[in-house]
């Protein structure tokens, strides 16, 4: 090879080298999002609420999540639950979860921190135990009549 074709290699190599280094990693290399539309629920004295339901199974890694429900009041308390399990982990596997609350223009009213799941294991060969769980965190409720849809990141 020539000299003009070794520094055009060496150079190549080292912008391609250069950008995989400035490539963000995921912590958690399973982490996904979902929407679902909100509903609206009843009416439980001066507090209305609405309703965010996921109606399929949601899967990360060796995670799952059965159907899972936010209900989102009024007086700005929200409220979260689900059943989780886990298909090939005996230490103890946790599911994240975080929602995003979003306007008929996809803009964010309000989002909460991730929510863990009880620690899950796999039940050793057997079917894996479904665990119940529920979390109750705040937004904004002067924002309530805007919101139209949820996002959940989940993340095992």
């Amino acid at each position: 090879m020539n000299q003009i074709t070794c520094t055009l290699i060496v150079g190549v190599t080292a912008i391609s080298l250069t950008l995989a280094a400035q490539q963000p990693t995921k912590q958690f290399p399973h982490e996904e999002k979902t929407t679902a539309k909100v509903k609206q629920g009843e009416s439980r004295g001066a507090v209305q609420y609405k309703i965010a339901s996921w109606p399929n199974e949601l899967r990360a890694g060796d995670c799952g999540q059965k159907p899972g429900t936010l209900t989102i009041g009024s007086d700005g308390s929200l409220h979260w639950e689900a059943v989780t399990y886990t298909y090939s982990t005996h230490s103890g596997d946790i599911w994240h979860a975080s929602f995003n609350l979003l306007d008929k223009d996809g803009v964010s009213l309000g989002s909460t921190a991730y929510h863990d799941s009880p620690r899950m294991n796999d039940g050793n060969g057997g079917p894996p135990p479904k665990y119940r769980w529920t979390a109750d965190d705040t937004y904004n409720g002067a924002n309530f009549a805007a919101i139209v849809s949820v996002t959940e990141g989940y993340k095992c």
